[in-house]
């Protein structure tokens, strides 16, 4: 919404220009009939631009442009009158008029002229103060990390130094400005020209996007300064050719002292230097082989299909390994963005926390835990579904020795979980036609024992004695048979006697 104060002598004007420009829903109009009321509404309020009648009785438009320049800067100022003269344009455009708007003519198109310079002086304006700002933080970030800005043009041999670098090397802005391109060669350090001219000309021809150099500049006192040089060709001509260098200067005369310190001090243990270097050697090796570890480690985490994870002390995710994507539908991103609770069931959670708890105070009792737990948790999909697991945890800690976390890894037990459901449901209902199956049996074993008991052997006929005897054992055989599958069927169920 763009705020904008009309001031004209004419009311209905007022009303009119207010009506055509607030119902495109872009402007917010305030008006007023006199400049010295304008200047109360300008004390109280602020306002992205001013439109203004020409012809007024106390000041008119051109007398008040020049006030608001003077006390208010360049807010965008339109010019609305009937008066077309020639004299009265030249006299705003020299007070610094944005546009000029004469009355007059279809009202529609006209208020569509006036809405069209309104909304392009305010956006001028904004982008003017934009970039303003803009170049206020490139100047404050140059100058808060102490480096002089610089910018040579070889077309027109202008030269630009910050007033940094003008710091740094002891120039005034004017010495500055009867620079040459060619005057930077003579204050360069002849050890260090040919360097430095050899990566300027690798970057001209684009061999390298940046050039850097390390070399010695003389200052207006007449003693080197170490600086490191910083650039690249901002501008080409048509063909291709450096037209403008820009680019950075970095006072390292301290670290260069600070180098040649150390190497004096280097000198002095010469006699250390092979123990100084196995030394470092081992170390290399070392963390060579740490990166190593490192890198199988993380390989290992992102390739394998069980989720490997970690916590800080309040359990928040550290580190999830990109596997949570295929379990639990989540990304990386998004599982370090929530807490662990929101993961898992609040069941599961309380689970977790409890045997966490107790590793806490064990801490406190001066106790280091290093065993591990594995324990099933009930995780949450993205479909709401759950998702059961094993999760194997152990403590983290800091090097104080301070819990600093969990870590974990999380397999995806679902599958084994619904076959344990599936046998035990299987295993029921087998049980339970055993028993009906067994039952039947032992009754008409029963009835054959009964029927057996019945007939004496006296009363068979010797011929059938065995035969008899044949029955009678296999009827016995059977019923320790059926026994015997009880028995098995046990095993592993109810506790051994």
């Amino acid at each position: 919404m763009i705020s904008i104060l009309y001031i004209d002598d004419e009311t209905d004007l007022l009303v009119l220009c207010k009506i055509f420009l607030e119902r495109t829903g872009e402007f917010r109009v305030d008006t007023t009939t006199s400049v010295q009321n304008a200047w109360e509404l300008l004390k109280d309020g602020s306002y992205d631009a001013i439109i203004s009648d020409y012809q007024m009785p106390e000041t008119n438009g051109i007398e008040f442009l020049e006030q608001v320049r003077s006390s208010l800067g360049d807010i965008p100022f339109i010019l609305f009158t009937g008066k077309g003269r020639e004299e009265v344009v030249i006299r705003a455009i020299d007070s610094g008029v944005d546009f000029y708007q004469q009355k007059g003519g279809d009202p529609k198109a006209q208020f569509a002229e006036l809405t069209h310079k309104v909304k392009k002086a305010v956006e001028r304006s904004r982008a003017v103060h934009a970039l303003e700002k803009s170049e206020e933080r490139m100047r404050l970030a140059f100058e808060g990390a102490n480096e002089g800005l610089w910018d040579i043009n070889i077309a027109t041999g202008e030269v630009y130094l910050s007033p940094r670098g003008c710091e740094m090397l002891g120039y005034s802005s004017d010495d500055i400005k009867n620079f040459s391109h060619g005057r930077w060669r003579e204050i360069v350090h002849p050890d260090d020209l040919l360097q430095t001219l050899t990566r300027l000309d690798h970057n001209r021809k684009k061999e390298i996007e940046f050039f850097e150099s390390e070399e010695r500049i003389l200052t207006r006192s007449g003693e080197w300064k170490w600086v490191l040089t910083r650039g690249k060709i901002f501008e080409r001509d048509e063909e291709g050719h450096a037209v403008r260098f820009v680019g950075t200067h970095t006072d390292i005369t301290g670290q260069k002292m600070a180098q040649e310190e150390l190497l004096a001090a280097y000198e002095q243990i010469a006699a250390s230097e092979e123990e100084l270097r196995v030394q470092f050697e081992e170390l290399s090796s070392l963390k060579d082989t740490l990166q190593e570890s490192e890198a199988r480690y993380r390989l290992l985490a992102d390739n394998v299909q069980d989720v490997i994870w970690t916590t800080n002390e309040k359990m928040a995710f550290t580190y999830v390994s990109p596997s949570i994507q295929s379990l639990f539908g989540v990304t990386q991103k998004e599982a370090l963005e929530k807490p662990f609770s929101t993961f898992v069931t609040p069941e599961s959670y309380q689970e977790l926390i409890t045997h966490v708890s107790r590793w806490k105070d064990a801490i406190m009792a001066g106790h280091k835990i290093t065993d591990k737990i594995i324990m099933e948790l009930e995780f949450l999909g993205r479909d709401e579904s759950t998702i059961w697991t094993e999760i194997t945890i152990s403590m983290v800690y800091d090097n104080e020795n301070r819990f600093n976390g969990i870590a974990g890894v999380t397999r995806d037990i679902n599958q084994k979980k619904k076959a344990e459901t599936a046998i035990r449901r299987a295993n029921r209902q087998l049980s339970l036609l055993s028993g009906i199956t067994r039952h039947d049996i032992l009754n008409k074993i029963s009835i054959l024992k009964g029927v057996l008991s019945i007939m004496k052997p006296e009363s068979i006929h010797p011929e059938q004695i065995e035969f008899y005897q044949m029955m009678d054992d296999s009827v016995q055989h059977i019923h320790n048979q059926i026994n015997f599958a009880w028995v098995y069927e046990k095993l592993g169920v109810r506790e051994p006697q």
